[in-house]
């Protein structure tokens, strides 16, 4: 079990397998109590596998923490610095110090992204203000959505419009093991879909973040010639899927629409920009007439290529997101790393997904460490221009 402080913030994790929801939530929750010390939880981030009841399982967290708000998402995977479950639940819980912590939610992402923003975070200026003058001078949103919702560029953009530049995004888009059927996110003891559930983190001390992904390109590249959206219809003029089918067939990997998600997952779009794939997109699923569901926008007229990676690229990867973020804590020391990963990074890596976690730790030693693999990532901060990410790790230094 690992315990850490930073100045006078505590953290722990806790992780359960136990088949039943209830109780897989209150053994998690136990865990990351006797972690605390004895000190008081003022806010729990929760990652709950789809095969539980996510109500009883936060049910069974809250009855360990009665009245210390829970939030997070559904996963394509989860864990701790123990280890990596697909079918368990992880919880990272941080513990009363000079944070203070404002949570909001809102409902209807899919319709429109900026109406959700402005609900959820519409008072931020002025609670920031009042904040700061307490001497807060550092604020972070996490935000967790929808990771079926589409449109997670539109999102953050939005999140940052009510924000402001100066302020950092982190979070992730919800999963579902791969199902890609409903994904949902948590607040108040519900798991709804459709929704956006935001923490905005108000310290003295720097929070830090890092984001890298370690792919390149494996296939040619190919013009995004009809696009809508989040609907990639055809690529060089023909229909999208047939890249995919062609590009796996000379792999000698037959495809097929049903059976295409986690092949396609596993092998994501790269945009091109200036010499360098600074996006990539994730292809969710495959619709009758060839196009692709993508988790987020992707613009017309862009050059894109198949992505590949292996333990190789991917793991030195995290390391250097991990270094960025220790370097963006400025003098302070991390209490807790919140670690998101897209579900592609899962898949690769399989089993050797606990090198991942390792090589984080080695950077910010022996710190407790917790996170899900998603259908999308978000990191924005130092004038960053992307936000919304897909392939990527992304480290937050608490």
């Amino acid at each position: 079990m690992s315990t850490a402080t930073k100045q006078s913030t505590v953290a722990s994790t806790g992780q359960s397998v136990v088949a039943t929801s209830a109780d897989a939530g209150r053994a998690a929750a136990e865990q990351a109590l006797a972690g605390l010390g004895g000190r008081t939880a003022t806010l729990l981030l929760a990652f709950i596998a789809p095969n539980h009841t996510y109500t009883d399982a936060l049910a069974g967290i809250q009855a360990v923490f009665p009245g210390c708000p829970v939030i997070g998402a559904s996963t394509a995977g989860e864990f701790t610095e123990r280890g990596k479950t697909t079918g368990g639940i992880a919880i990272l819980a941080l513990g009363s110090g000079s944070m203070q912590t404002v949570i909001n939610k809102a409902t209807g992402l899919r319709q429109d992204p900026a109406a959700v923003a402005g609900a959820a975070l519409g008072e931020f200026a002025a609670t920031q203000r009042a904040m700061m003058a307490d001497g807060l001078v550092n604020a972070t949103v996490l935000s967790f959505s929808d990771g079926l919702a589409g449109r997670g560029e539109d999102m953050v953009a939005a999140i940052a419009k009510q924000v402001g530049l100066s302020v950092q995004l982190a979070g992730g888009a919800a999963a579902d093991g791969g199902k890609f059927a409903e994904t949902v996110v948590f607040h108040d003891g519900q798991a709804t879909p459709d929704t956006l559930v935001t923490a905005a983190l108000f310290t003295e001390g720097k929070v830090g973040i890092g984001v890298r992904h370690g792919m390149s390109p494996a296939g040619s590249k190919m013009k995004v010639t009809k696009a809508d959206k989040t609907i990639l219809f055809e690529l060089d003029g023909k229909p999208a899927f047939e890249a995919y089918r062609a590009f796996a067939k000379e792999r000698g990997v037959e495809l097929t629409p049903e059976t295409a998600g986690s092949y396609m997952i596993a092998h994501e779009l790269g945009i091109h920009m200036i010499g360098n794939i600074n996006k990539v997109r994730a292809p969710l699923s495959v619709n009758p007439d060839g196009s692709l569901n993508l988790a987020t926008e992707i613009p017309m007229n862009a050059f894109v290529s198949i992505m590949d990676g292996g333990a190789e690229s991917l793991i030195p990867a995290a390391r250097e997101a991990a270094l960025e973020a220790k370097k963006n804590l400025g003098q302070g020391e991390a209490a807790a790393v919140l670690l998101i990963d897209c579900i592609c990074r899962g898949i690769i890596l399989d089993t050797e997904f606990q090198r991942e976690i390792d090589t984080v730790r080695e950077v910010f030693g022996d710190v407790p460490v917790a996170g899900f693999l998603t259908y999308g990532e978000i990191a924005k901060y130092g004038g960053q221009l992307n936000g919304f990410h897909n392939s990527t790790a992304v480290v937050v230094a608490i």
